[in-house]
């Protein structure tokens, strides 16, 4: 990774606001696949399974 890279990925974490800005950092910045796949809570502990109405989406 190249300082200007490096130098985006910061700022983006440091003003990151919300889901959206998160997927362009991983989407745009860092060249991810999009997977968007729901992601298995089985084997969880019981507080951070019931802290989610349904499974969580795997960005990729």
């Amino acid at each position: 990774m190249n300082g200007d890279i490096r130098a985006d990925v910061y700022s983006t974490l440091q003003s990151l606001r919300g889901l959206e800005p998160l997927k362009m950092l991983f989407w745009q910045q860092l060249n991810y696949d999009r997977v968007n796949q729901p992601l298995s809570r089985d084997g969880w502990p019981k507080a951070a399974n019931q802290a989610l109405s349904e499974d969580p989406i795997l960005f990729g």
